[in-house]
């Protein structure tokens, strides 16, 4: 009787263990947006704990020479925010037509000035917009993907020889220095700051590639701040407890800017921030590098890729009876079911936004979509762009 009962509950738990494994394949039905561009919902049940998922899917073939990805920021300034969608729409001509878009990472949620500006690094079309926080996503002009930490090292060598860490477009502490550049908006918004208005020796229009020097000349200073940006200034702002020890400068002093990364991102062309790895070489995260209110089941957005395809996916949740979201093992475990070897998470709950082919497929998790400082789009190039009259 104990060898039958013995063999009966080992046959339950391979046929539970089997059922568990089964739960754990899946087989979207794709359909296609473009060529080389595919879109699936799924349908399932959470294989932990049987509630329900709704799950929206993009997947990209990389070899697409007429898909990119581009970073699109909110009215293509710094400091604004709108809608995923709103973003999407916005994306220029000359770059292309978007087809599908999701949230990237934080954006300044606090009302200040600098409000809306991204949390982390951004690089669309070659310039970069802001310093990386922590993880990132980056693509090359020759199309590698990567994915991981970046450390900026962004420092201004001051007339005398001295040496500075400066930061990139975004709100001037006391005891710091800030580089601000035209893609700001109309004006610095950093008021009481000692600034100096750079340029190029020959006055030409700039354009700001990370990991790279740049040297200029003091144009002016204004002791007052908030100094008005064009496309052929830069700005350098002073905090008012660093200003004075730094020393005195006059037009025509020689400032050096260097963008320097770790890993260095100079062949970069759309870069976004990530919030923490899921899937790393194949491998899933086990320990995720971020605070225990994001460990919890929300909905979320992620993106993820192989040596093929490039993934945009996001999993719907608090909507009782429709999908519950995700723990990010959860989250990590799809990515690998769809085929990534690299997935990061990104912003979630009420920013979870999925679009594609002119409007919002997923359920936003609040009562309408949360205004975001930028997005990632894929888009169907010009035919400028690849023919190589885009920058």
């Amino acid at each position: 009787m104990k060898i039958a009962l013995r063999y009966f509950t080992l046959a339950i738990g391979l046929l539970l263990a089997f059922s568990v494994q089964a739960q754990k394949e899946l087989h979207p039905q794709y359909e296609s947006i473009s060529p080389g561009l595919d879109y699936a919902h799924i349908r399932m049940t959470n294989w932990n704990d049987g509630e329900p998922q709704s799950i929206h899917v993009a997947r990209m073939e990389r070899g697409q020479k007429d898909l990119h990805l581009a970073s699109g920021l909110a009215h293509n300034e710094v400091f604004r925010t709108a809608p995923v969608s709103v973003i999407a729409k916005e994306i220029p001509a000359s770059i292309g037509q978007s087809l599908a878009a999701i949230n990237t990472g934080f954006c300044i949620n606090v009302q200040t000035p600098y409000y809306g500006g991204p949390r982390g690094l951004v690089i669309t079309e070659g310039e970069v917009i802001s310093e990386p926080s922590k993880y990132s996503f980056w693509l090359n002009e020759d199309g590698e993907m990567n994915c991981g930490q970046v450390e900026a090292n962004f420092t201004a060598i001051l007339p005398g020889g001295r040496t500075v860490p400066i930061g990139l477009n975004r709100q001037c502490n006391p005891d710091e220095v800030v580089l601000f550049t035209h893609r700001l908006g109309s004006s610095t918004r950093a008021t009481n700051n000692l600034e100096l208005i750079l340029e190029d020796a020959e006055g030409a229009a700039l354009f700001w590639r990370a990991s790279q020097k740049y040297s200029f000349r003091v144009k002016g200073l204004n002791p007052g701040g908030n100094t008005a940006l064009s496309n052929n200034v830069a700005i350098l702002s002073f905090g008012s407890d660093v200003s004075a020890e730094l020393g005195e400068f006059a037009p025509g002093d020689k400032v050096v800017l260097d963008l320097a990364t770790i890993p260095s991102l100079h062949k970069v062309r759309t870069a976004c921030q990530t919030i923490f790895p899921i899937v790393r070489h194949g491998e899933l995260v086990t320990e995720f590098d971020t605070r225990d209110y994001l460990k919890q089941r929300h909905p979320r957005t992620a993106i993820g890729f192989n040596a093929r395809h490039f993934y945009m996916v996001v999993v719907d949740g608090r909507k009782p009876g429709i999908s519950t979201g995700m723990l990010p093992d959860e989250l990590g475990q799809l990515m690998v079911l769809l085929g990534c070897t690299e997935a990061m998470n990104m912003d979630g709950g009420g920013s979870t936004t999925f679009w594609s082919d002119g409007h919002v497929r997923n359920s936003v998790a609040g009562s309408r979509e949360r205004d975001r400082s930028d997005a990632l789009v894929v888009v169907k190039r010009s035919p400028d762009e690849l023919s190589g009259g885009g920058r």
